[in-house]
């Protein structure tokens, strides 16, 4: 029963609203059992953090598809997949943001949200920083280490725009970086997000599906060839070759479509053993 459900489903899926919208024609008495829809929508709640815990198994994976079919089938429409919109492609964009894309391209995909403060950049000392951040509209603590080189050797061809989570950064030839901070909560790779889960696992998962091994220095973890920066997944423990974990609510995450021209010394990097 339940292949041939799935081999005919969205006929199934009709058949079963079209039913429902009859009954709810025919007897408008019916309309008391109208709650009992969205029944099916209580354990998907109750139960996501058992969801997210064995999203890697293929059995649990089958039984939770399975079961988002019925809610399907029960509310009349397909759950929304959150995940693909945030989703991280190294040196090439965010979902459907893609590197290159100009300001107004970026801005007709709304599922990023308004843009909360930009600027044109000129040269600015390390001291206007902080009025940078706040010409962006950004208060957090969590980005002023990560934002800190661009106020001292911005150029003037650069704009800057902050939205709910997210930096992005703009020269003439379109978007060429992306700062994602602990806000931009859906931010996943590979089936895995970003800022929900232990640290130092997605470093091993990035370092794995990347197939690069990481280099670090304070609180900064780069992948080189996939111009991807972490700052404060993991900072250098006072052993100087062990790692903790850093202050998660100061967490972000740069990646890029181009090499940084301007950073720290790459002779204080060193390969992560991990």
């Amino acid at each position: 029963m339940k292949n041939l459900i799935q081999r005919h489903l969205l006929v199934f899926r009709l058949f079963l609203v079209g039913l429902t919208t009859l009954g709810l024609y025919l007897y408008s008495d019916v309309f008391i059992f109208i709650p009992l829809m969205l029944v099916p929508a209580i354990p998907g709640a109750l139960f996501s953090p058992w969801r997210e815990k064995y999203k890697n198994d293929v059995r649990a994976q089958s039984a939770i598809d399975w079961y988002d079919g019925v809610v399907w089938i029960w509310r009349g429409f397909p759950a929304k997949d959150d995940s693909l919109p945030w989703a991280l492609k190294p040196r090439m964009g965010l979902g459907d943001m893609c590197f290159g894309m100009d300001h107004a391209a970026v801005n007709a995909l709304a599922v990023y949200g308004p843009t909360t403060g930009s600027r044109d950049s000129n040269p600015l000392p390390k001291d206007d920083a902080a009025s940078f951040l706040k010409d962006l509209g950004i208060q957090d603590s969590n980005l002023k280490g990560a934002l800190a080189k661009h106020a001292a050797f911005a150029r003037p061809d650069v704009l800057t725009e902050a939205r709910a989570g997210l930096v992005l950064t703009y020269d003439n030839a379109g978007l060429f970086e992306i700062l994602a901070d602990v806000k931009a909560e859906g931010l996943n790779y590979d089936g895995r997000h970003i800022f929900r889960e232990p640290p130092m696992e997605i470093i091993k998962h990035l370092a794995a599906s990347l197939g690069e091994q990481p280099t670090i220095f304070d609180n900064e973890v780069v992948f080189a060839s996939n111009l991807i920066f972490l700052f404060e997944f993991v900072t250098v423990a006072n052993d100087g070759r062990s790692y903790k974990e850093g202050t998660s609510s100061e967490r972000s995450i740069i990646w890029r479509s181009k090499p940084r021209l301007i950073g720290k010394d790459l002779s204080k990097y060193r390969l992560m053993d991990i």
